[in-house]
């Protein structure tokens, strides 16, 4: 395996596994709420649960095509919506 591909699967795991999760998870807990490995488990639980609940949802009801594309498209929604709730409307 190069070493460009293992960079790519690194980072991409990274993306899938944590990304999502971690704005949830921001968006759920106040910061003095939990420490740091709490955060990192929980950050990946959520995106293991939230990630696919998301991308069967479009399918399902609104019929998107699973590709890496839309996959994408999806987690950075998944970790915009949250950031945005997080800064704008939680209030702590």
């Amino acid at each position: 395996m190069s070493l460009l591909t293992f960079i790519r699967v690194v980072l991409g795991s990274v993306f899938v596994l944590f990304v999502p999760g971690y704005f949830l998870m921001q968006a759920f807990f106040k910061k003095e709420e939990i420490d740091f490995l709490e955060k990192i488990t929980l950050s990946i639980v959520l995106s293991i649960t939230s990630v696919p609940l998301a991308i069967l949802f479009l399918n399902v009801i609104f019929g998107v095509k699973i590709n890496a594309v839309n996959t994408t498209v999806i987690i950075l929604m998944i970790a915009v919506v949250s950031y945005i709730y997080t800064k704008y409307i939680k209030k702590e």
